[in-house]
């Protein structure tokens, strides 16, 4: 009926992969009628991470392999037939298994073909195909339950090659292989993109740009150089521009500036670059507010890789992005005009830092600005833990990720500038490995110099020399730790506050620190420190403590002090300020957002540089999405007696016209009821207080 079985050609490959329906509506979606060869390619290999990266490999994961691989032994003619062959690997967008040898095979072949992820067609006709349809995958082997009859997917056993249900690569929507509960009428229906389908960005936006040279692309082209031909070539029938002897050519006064203008044209050109393959267009809808998600596959102990297939699988595979492949600029580029756009940085503090100070650099800046989530992968994660995200991914299903993420309020964060110029005042001590500048030059998180800059110093330095030691978040807070009990005996820093001076909006607090003994000084933007500990005592200081009040915690750390920071102690509170100024009179490490090195004497200004929007994972009820206004709605308020309710509460029109009117009230459209029931006990107070004055006024005057 509907099985679709493939069977390599190649003598010594024996392809077996779970295939696709080859239906008219997958060509269709692309914008042609036969799907090039490269859009295969892309979706079979480009769409995951650098072969052996692109597709997972199935030693990784032999539970999932099982349940999508068709690989058996009785379609090879011998073992060392598939051992040539090479590993099975597995699509990440449609979950296709198919030997490594047997790909080129397998992208040769329409009905196997990947989900679509774009539109092929003109930029003029991008909007005549907005429909998304399911894009139908055969299963031997699949879990769930079959959405028309509700009972579970059984497989085969003993290696059968029977198509027992079949997939939406988009809704993930499941149907049994049977006349009952699947039917032709499905393979063309419009596809809704699943339970997820708010945060992914749908097809039709995207639109892959026609080939140098094509004809689609000249008609592209600007008419400024015909204009300019023309106008040259008719003024007065006189000499061309350009031709011997007139003003541009090489014989005439221009020639020269000509050739200028050529070189400086040439330059610009190849400052370009090469054209995007892709450009994002927008259909504007109310219900979609797209993610795109930069993923870091180094981070957390190479959790990144398994999440980037889950995701490419989940969502539009080209909404997904591979940091190690360019960095983040590519990917906000492309997106920089969807409406609504949200940001979701997979990895460490440093990877959220990298995407912010990406989207400052941006040119044109990008309006507005999308809001950053963060699915923390990294070592001390404390930008996730301020924000609600938690401590570090802990293999939590990816949908429920994303579901948190649709559903994120959206904050405003503090940025801070660090400027840094030579203390001219001091001789250079000449110290080894000194930098005359911080690693960063914006504070997201904190700032800090003395001891626990060193610790952080020390542990870069030796996880550059040796990385494989440095694998898991548990040997690295480990290694921290003994470093940490080192400088607990020698006390190196003992004299901090006689290298320093600091000042906080114009006020010397060198005194204090030397009066507390610090050995470290700290300059907090977010309440969470060292992977989770808090050194702001909040009893301290006028204000408590927010990421957007525009304000720096200043704390003072011993060496003993730093290891109760663990159980819940705090450090010593020095004062909150705007502005902060430090002078050093020798090598002094610093760390910024966890980067350290070792800086000269210099002297160092921090104040406030802008405010980035982030996203806070919503604890209770529905999130609000700020990205745009919420619409405001106009209540009605009428009031009625218990007896008028009783008599009446099946004849809604009589109850109106007995119903006292009290007013209006103005709500967020997301608003939840308890928040109007309170708006409502505060307009009846205020609707009694002023009753009983009239009443008052009425008695009095009588």
């Amino acid at each position: 009926m509907f099985i679709s079985y493939l069977n390599c050609d190649s003598p010594n490959a024996n392809a077996n992969a779970n295939a696709s329906v080859n239906a008219s509506s997958n060509a269709s979606s692309n914008g042609s009628s036969n799907p090039s060869a490269e859009q295969r390619v892309w979706g079979m290999e480009r769409l995951l991470h650098a072969v052996r990266e692109e597709f997972q490999t199935e030693d990784e994961n032999e539970e999932d392999d099982a349940e999508h691989s068709d690989c058996d032994s009785s379609t090879s003619s011998s073992a060392a037939e598939a051992a040539k062959s090479g590993q099975r690997l597995k699509c990440s967008a449609c979950q296709l298994v198919a030997h490594i040898n047997c790909i080129p095979y397998v992208n040769e072949k329409p009905t196997l073909l990947c989900k679509p992820t774009y539109r092929d067609v003109g930029i003029r006709q991008y909007r005549e195909q907005t429909t998304t349809h399911h894009h139908w995958v055969h299963r031997k082997m699949e879990k769930g339950k079959c959405k028309q009859c509700g009972k579970a997917v059984q497989s085969k056993l003993f290696g059968s090659k029977e198509i027992v249900a079949l997939s939406c690569a988009w809704c993930h929507e499941i149907y049994h292989n049977k006349d009952t509960c699947f039917n032709q009428e499905k393979i063309g229906e419009e596809c809704r993109l699943g339970n997820y389908a708010p945060i992914i960005v749908p097809p039709s936006w995207i639109v892959k740009l026609p080939n140098k040279g094509n004809f689609k692309s000249s008609i592209r082209v600007s008419n400024k150089n015909a204009a300019t031909g023309s106008s040259a070539a008719g003024a007065g029938g006189g000499t061309a521009a350009g031709a011997p002897g007139g003003p541009g050519g090489p014989g005439g006064p221009g020639g020269k500036g000509k050739k200028q203008t050529q070189r400086r044209q040439k330059g610009k050109d190849e400052k370009k670059g090469e054209p995007r393959a892709f450009i994002v267009k927008p259909i504007p809808s109310p219900e979609v507010i797209p993610v795109i998600v930069f993923i870091n596959p180094k981070s957390g102990g190479n959790q990144g890789v398994k999440l980037l297939g889950k995701f490419q699988h989940l969502l539009n595979p080209r909404q997904v992005f591979d940091l190690t492949q360019g960095g983040p600029k590519m990917g906000l580029d492309m997106f920089r005009k969807a409406p609504n756009l949200r940001v979701l940085a997979c990895g460490g503090d440093g990877t959220v830092g990298w995407v912010l100070s990406v989207l400052d650099q941006i040119h044109p800046p990008l309006s507005p600005c999308p809001a950053v989530g963060v699915l923390p992968l990294g070592t001390g994660n404390d930008l996730a833990r301020a924000l609600g995200w938690g401590g570090g991914y802990t293999d939590e299903p990816v949908g429920k990720i994303l579901r948190e993420i649709g559903m994120s309020q959206c904050v405003l964060m503090d940025r801070w500038r660090v400027k840094v110029t030579p203390n001219d005042d001091v001789c250079d001590d000449h110290m080894d490995r000194s930098k005359a500048n911080v690693p960063l030059n914006v504070i997201n998180n904190y700032f800090s110099f003395g001891v626990d800059a060193h610790i952080a110093l020390e542990f870069h330095e030796a996880r550059e020399a040796h990385p494989e030691r440095f694998n898991s978040r548990l040997r690295n807070k480990m290694y921290y730790g003994q470093m940490g009990g080192k400088d607990l005996i020698l006390r190196q820093y003992r004299n901090l506050s006689q290298w320093v001076t600091l000042e906080c909006d114009g006020n010397d607090f060198t005194s204090k620190l030397r009066d507390a003994g610090c050995h470290a000084v700290l300059f907090l933007n977010i309440p969470s420190y060292g992977g989770g500990t808090h050194p702001w005592n909040d009893s301290f200081g006028a204000t408590k403590p927010t990421i957007d009040d525009g304000l720096m915690e200043v704390v003072g750390l011993t060496t003993y002090q730093l290891p109760m920071l663990q159980a819940g102690m705090h450090g010593t509170c020095i004062c909150q300020c705007r502005k902060a100024r430090i002078i050093t009179k020798r090598t002094i490490p610093m760390q910024v957002d966890g980067e350290a090195c070792r800086v000269k004497p210099s002297i160092i200004e921090i104040e406030l540089l802008n405010k980035a929007l982030m996203l806070t994972k919503c604890k209770n009820g529905r999130g609000d999405v700020q990205v745009n206004p919420l619409e405001k709605l106009q209540l009605n308020i009428l009031r009625i007696t218990m007896q008028q309710y009783e008599q009446y509460h099946y004849q809604r029109e009589m109850l109106s016209k007995l119903a006292n009117k009290l007013g209006q009230i103005e709500i967020d459209s997301q608003c939840d009821l308890d928040h109007v029931r309170n708006m409502l006990n505060a307009k009846f107070r205020r609707v009694h207080h002023l009753s009983e004055g009239i009443a008052g006024l009425v008695f009095r005057r009588r």
